[in-house]
């Protein structure tokens, strides 16, 4: 979201940056007082109201109560994230924790992803989301293994290195030389393509070549296509939403319903989707979701070789650290990359 700053001068500039800062930092309303205390300015306490009326007028600030101090409106948020912020580099002990901590973790890309969002939580005592998407990633092998007289299984094995399998009914005898046919069709027509171009016309289009074994040869290419189906959904990690019912900004009932949201996968997309249009973060209401009106999320994609493969989000209140949390989850998804990099091989 775009917020517009023209007619602001330097000094609110520096106004509204003191007040977002201490906000985050104490969680109290900030008075002229203490900003006459904190700010060099030369400027009299008088003056410094006058100033944070405007910026309240503007919609930058908001004023609890009557008496109170002023707080940051999400507008005034996204100012300083858009252009007042510095971010902080992530400390040395806490880059050494986090790669420790990946390395252990990373045999796979599932059990990388898991523990990703596992270390960040713990360190940002926020929720914490990872997703990984399989639809542009590559058929690398299609095994089928017999599980009974009538079922067998379809192994799928990905660029991601990820496995995906399906068991799958027929009414014919399954045999060895019928999986080692299926397996030798399917490896034909689909190996090292891409899983979302597994689509049904495709599929039909393999069916009639077949038309001596089509009941046969459908049941196969059916669970099949069922598989890829399945694989080309993103899958997300959820990990530290209990995190989210200890923050005094957000209550209990608003808590509950944010992680009953985080574990929704096309809630997920959407809001990350919209993070990644708003220079990677959305502020409260922002986000168009009731559940995350008092909440903001902080995200970012991760690629390897430039290819991206999915994305890292941190949720927790909107009197949240962005300097420091935007620069851990830029230092995530950079790892992410670079570790899934090694285990892939690519």
């Amino acid at each position: 979201m775009e917020v517009i700053s023209i007619g602001l001068s330097q000094r609110k500039r520096k106004i509204l940056s003191a007040i977002v800062e201490s906000y985050i930092e104490n969680g109290e309303p900030v008075s002229s007082k203490n900003l006459c205390n904190t700010l060099n300015l030369g400027v009299s306490s008088a003056t410094l109201r006058n100033e944070m009326a405007e910026l309240t007028e503007f919609g930058y600030l908001e004023q609890p109560h009557t008496s109170a101090g002023r707080v940051p409106s999400y507008k005034g948020y996204r100012l300083y994230i858009n252009e007042l912020m510095n971010k902080k580099s992530v400390p040395a002990q806490a880059r050494k924790f986090i790669d420790d901590f990946l390395e252990t973790n990373s045999g796979t890309p599932e059990n990388l992803l898991s523990a990703a969002a596992n270390v960040l939580a713990d360190i940002t005592k926020c929720a914490v989301v990872t997703t990984i998407c399989s639809n542009d990633a590559k058929i690398n092998s299609i095994n089928l293994l017999k599980t009974g007289d009538h079922t067998a299984m379809i192994v799928v094995c990905l660029s991601t290195g990820m496995v995906k399998s399906k068991i799958f009914k027929i009414s014919a005898r399954v045999t060895e030389a019928m999986l080692k046919l299926f397996s030798s069709i399917l490896n034909e027509n689909f190996l090292t393509l891409p899983v979302s171009s597994v689509t049904l016309s495709a599929v039909k289009d393999v069916l009639l070549g077949f038309s001596d074994f089509s009941d046969i040869i459908k049941e196969m290419l059916k669970a099949f296509w069922e598989l890829c189906q399945d694989v080309s959904k993103k899958e997300v990690y959820l990990e530290g939403q209990t995190n989210l019912l200890f923050f005094p900004d957000v209550n209990s009932y608003e808590a509950v319903n944010t992680i009953n949201l985080l574990k929704e996968v096309n809630s997920v997309d959407q809001i990350f989707l919209k993070a990644h249009e708003n220079q990677n973060a959305l502020i409260g209401k922002e986000s168009n979701c009731d559940e995350l009106a008092n909440s903001s999320v902080i995200v970012n994609k991760y690629c390897v070789n430039g290819q991206e493969f999915g994305s890292i989000g941190v949720v927790g209140p909107m009197r949240m650290d962005y300097g420091a949390l935007m620069s851990y989850v830029d230092y995530l998804t950079l790892t992410i990359g670079n570790l899934l990099g090694d285990i892939l091989e690519i």
